[in-house]
C-alpha cells in the first residue's frame, strides 16, 4: 500500500496567500482549500476503513483455508474408515456364507432331517442369498470407489 500523503487537511486550512492588488479573491481561495481539505479528509477516511475491512477479509480467507483443510482430513478419515468397515462386513459375510454352506452340506449327508432342519436350512438358504446380493456391485455392502476431493 502506498503511503498517505504528506499534506493534511488541516495543513490545507492553514495555508494563507500574500495579498497582492492584482492577485486572487482570498476568500474564495480559502473556500477553495476548505472544500480541497475537507475532501482530502473523507479520501483518508474512507482509505482507513476500507484497509480495516481489507484487514478483516484477509482473517476470515485464513479462517475459511483453515476449515477447508480440516474438513478434508476429516473427509479422508471418514473414507478410509468406510473402506475398513466395507471389507469387514464382506469378511464376515464371506464367513458367514462359509459356515451356511458346511452346515448345509452336513444336513444333507445326515440320515434323517426333521422338520426344524428343514427350516434352519431354509433360513440359511435365505441369509446366503441376501448376503451375495449386498455384496453384488452396487448393493450396500459392496466397496465404493473413493472419491475425488
Amino acid at each position: 500500500m502506498s503511503t498517505p500523503p504528506s499534506i493534511t487537511p488541516d495543513d490545507l486550512r492553514q495555508v494563507r496567500f500574500a495579498q497582492t492588488r492584482k492577485g486572487y479573491d482570498t476568500e474564495a481561495v480559502d473556500r477553495a482549500l476548505d472544500t480541497v481539505a475537507d475532501s482530502l479528509e473523507a479520501i483518508l477516511a474512507e482509505r482507513q476503513q476500507l484497509l480495516d475491512r481489507l484487514r478483516g477479509s484477509d482473517a476470515a480467507v485464513e479462517r475459511y483455508k483453515a476449515l477447508e483443510q480440516q474438513l478434508g482430513q476429516t473427509l479422508a478419515m471418514a473414507e478410509r474408515r468406510a473402506a475398513q468397515l466395507t471389507s469387514d462386513a464382506q469378511a464376515e459375510a464371506e464367513r458367514i456364507i462359509s459356515e451356511a454352506q458346511a452346515q448345509a452340506a452336513a444336513a444333507s449327508t445326515a440320515p434323517r432331517a426333521d422338520n426344524a432342519t428343514v427350516e434352519l436350512l431354509g433360513e440359511m438358504r435365505a441369509i446366503r442369498t441376501l448376503l451375495q446380493a449386498a455384496l453384488q456391485p452396487g448393493g450396500p455392502l459392496a466397496p465404493r470407489p473413493p472419491s475425488s476431493p
